[in-house]
């Protein structure tokens, strides 16, 4: 319609630019003082902030995967069988294990600070100094210093290509470089080389090993775990002492009960906004639920009690009622301090006068509309709405962003013009055509790319876009 291509075009040009005081309302904190009888009188004014919503206490039986490892056994035949069944993924390409010391070519080092230190490294080394030692003394890589410089092992593709190469032509025992790269300059150590094929049995056992341990302890603990909620499900199980004697008859079983807690809230052991207590608000008295994922392994609930929502006495949360008001006194604080600003504005002063007097700073933003960031504030539809509704030398504010005040002056602004806007109309209704077919668009293809599965390889869209920059330059 006309009017969306108006609000559309006005979105476009109606600009501004703005200097501000920002004035933090925590600074001010020291100053106020509370007396018992004002917080008494905040609360009873306020009560119906503070209420408490539905409260749910629960007992749950948790089995732990990690502590069923010990009950079971991995035999050599186990190991022998996984390796000849699966023999694909003990095919390895090229294989290299070394250890760098990482100079770094910044502002605190030159190139030829970095090279004389090489050579004195090298030294060293020569001289019969542990190469582990020094990477943990001198180098900066923080991925590899801690552990001596050790990389591990790493194949083809994994390093930038002179590292890569130089590498791969040297041998076990080799001391390679110093080798200029972007990070700097490094010194490497080959230690161990593998070569492409498959991997023997003998390397591969321990890795074998904890693989099926971790996959037949979670499949023990699911087995387990639904035995134990189709046992509690049947209704013979109404206390937690024989929630207790359970977790005690079977291995990594546990039985714990949660403080009460909300549905917003954070569930100690548990996380907050997960499926248990999705789980847990479902429940109904006497009836437990199924098995339910954890962080900390699988879970069975059973309801304990159930707190209606209330509001609370002023004794039990006296220190949050003492901070809500102490928040409040603080913005009003604030508030009067830059009142009193924007007085002595309409006076001789400035505003770079108040930001010393203040020991504030002075933010000059950028242009920015109503849907902009402003620079320094970020996305403020409050400041933003102010300062498109003054002219250029208007005073705005003082304004409440984040818990502080801003108090600013309009530096420049750009106005919707009528006339120009019937010259451009058929410009900016095309242009809100092609922005609203784009987003159309966008959505479908959102929604196709979830009905079907589709996920977008990273690397690949990097690369893309790598290469769309380079054909832009």
């Amino acid at each position: 319609s006309d009017q969306e291509v108006l609000e559309s075009y006005k979105d476009q040009v109606e600009k501004a630019k703005i200097r501000y005081l920002r004035l933090p309302s925590d600074q001010l904190r020291e100053g106020i003082s509370l007396t018992d009888d004002e917080i008494a009188a905040f609360f009873a004014e306020h009560s119906e902030d503070f209420s408490v919503g539905e409260q749910r206490t629960i007992d749950y039986l948790l089995i732990d995967p990690e502590q069923l490892r010990s009950t079971i056994e991995i035999t050599d035949n186990d190991i022998t069988s996984y390796y000849e069944s699966n023999a694909d993924d003990f095919v390895q390409d090229e294989q290299v294990r070394a250890r760098h010391i990482l100079l770094q070519v910044n502002t605190d080092r030159t190139e030829e600070q970095a090279e004389q230190q090489m050579a004195d490294i090298r030294q060293r080394l020569a001289g019969g100094e542990d190469f582990a030692a020094i990477a943990l003394e001198l180098s900066d890589d923080p991925g590899s210093k801690a552990k001596g410089g050790d990389l591990g092992f790493f194949g083809r593709g994994q390093m930038i290509p002179e590292f890569e190469t130089a590498s791969f032509d040297a041998q076990p025992g080799d001391l390679v470089g110093p080798i200029r790269t972007s990070f700097g300059y490094h010194l490497i150590e080959v230690l161990e080389k593998q070569p492409a094929g498959k991997r023997s049995l003998e390397s591969s056992q321990e890795e074998i090993r904890e693989l099926l341990l971790t996959e037949r302890s979670r499949e023990l603990a699911e087995s387990r775990a639904q035995e134990l909620a189709e046992r509690i499900g049947k209704g013979k199980v109404d206390s937690i002492e024989e929630l207790r004697e359970i977790a005690a008859e079977e291995a990594g079983t546990t039985i714990h009960t949660t403080q009460p807690f909300g549905r917003e809230d954070h569930v100690e052991g548990i996380g907050r906004a997960t499926a248990f207590t999705t789980a847990a608000f479902e429940l109904a008295p006497g009836v437990a639920s199924s098995v339910v994922p954890t962080s900390q392994g699988l879970a069975i609930l059973r309801l304990n009690d159930v707190a209606e929502p209330r509001i609370p006495e002023l004794e039990e949360i006296r220190e949050e009622v003492r901070i809500a008001l102490l928040d409040e006194r603080q913005i009003e604080a604030a508030r009067q301090r830059l009142d009193e600003g924007r007085v002595a504005l309409q006076g001789e002063k400035t505003l770079d006068d108040l930001a010393a007097e203040m020991e504030l700073t002075v933010t000059e933003t950028g242009e920015f509309g109503q849907q902009g960031a402003i620079t320094g504030l970020g996305n403020s539809p409050e400041v933003a709405t102010a300062a498109l509704a003054l002219d250029q030398g208007g005073i705005g504010g003082p304004i409440l962003h984040n818990r502080d005040l801003v108090l600013f002056e309009v530096t420049e602004r750009h106005r919707y013009d009528p006339l120009l806007f019937e010259q451009e109309k058929d410009a900016a209704r095309e242009n809100l055509r092609q922005e609203r077919l784009g987003q159309m668009i966008a959505s479908i293809v959102t929604q196709r790319r979830e009905e079907m599965g589709v996920k977008y390889d990273s690397q690949l869209l990097q690369n893309f876009e790598a290469a769309a920059s380079a054909g832009a330059g």
